[in-house]
């Protein structure tokens, strides 16, 4: 089941990790947070981002807001 993992910093950071979608779903599920907290500062895609459905490797992608 896909997740999102919300971590507030003291530092006003907020880093969002998208965990176990496939191909660009995560960017999907993460777009209305990132229009809502601020301007990206870093968004990394792993390896998983590239797969692409039916493959049994998820997404897991990281962003860095401020």
């Amino acid at each position: 089941m896909p997740n999102l993992i919300i971590l507030l910093k003291a530092d006003g950071m907020v880093d969002i990790d998208a965990i176990g979608f496939v191909g660009g779903a995560c960017d999907n599920a993460t777009m209305l947070l990132e229009k809502a907290l601020g301007k990206v500062k870093n968004k990394t895609k792993k390896k998983e981002f590239y797969n692409i459905e039916g493959q049994k490797t998820t997404n897991q992608n990281k962003l860095r807001i401020r």
